[in-house]
């Protein structure tokens, strides 16, 4: 799949990188998105709309990011995905103060990379946040 996009160019996907969410995400259009990790990235990548390559959203691997972050939901919470390997994302933003960013942890993102499906699950009841500051205060 090729998505031109303004930030990146035209790039190339395999399908395998193209992830369905039936339900979409919270605030954005589409249901179609690509997940693309640039050269020497790890850790994180880029969800773009394959609709609309103009936008995305910036994640980073739950577990790697946070190794402690352990989000809990019901399991019919992220049915959408399907049974199967579940990775989670973190959405990520920049925050404020130059040097931190800002993770919500309280709606990850849900992969299956066998179905190539995905999901937002709020985790209703938690103690996450929504605008988490990385590094928080004081950790550095």
């Amino acid at each position: 799949m090729k998505l031109e996009s303004s930030r990146f160019g035209v790039i190339e996907l395999p399908p395998e990188r193209l992830f369905h969410f039936p339900e979409g995400i919270a605030g954005l259009p589409g249901k179609s998105w690509a997940l693309y990790s640039p050269p020497g990235a790890t850790g994180y990548a880029w969800l773009l709309s394959a609709e609309d390559p103009s936008k995305g959203i910036v994640l980073a691997q739950a577990q790697r990011l946070l190794p402690s972050y352990t989000p809990r939901h019901r399991p019919e919470e992220a049915d959408a995905v399907q049974a199967g390997p579940r990775e989670y994302w973190i959405v990520v933003r920049q925050a404020p103060t130059p040097g931190q960013l800002l993770l919500n942890l309280f709606a990850p993102i849900v992969l299956n990379p066998e179905t190539r499906l995905g999901v937002q699950v709020p985790l209703v009841g938690s103690e996450f946040g929504l605008a988490e500051l990385f590094p928080s205060e004081g950790s550095v």
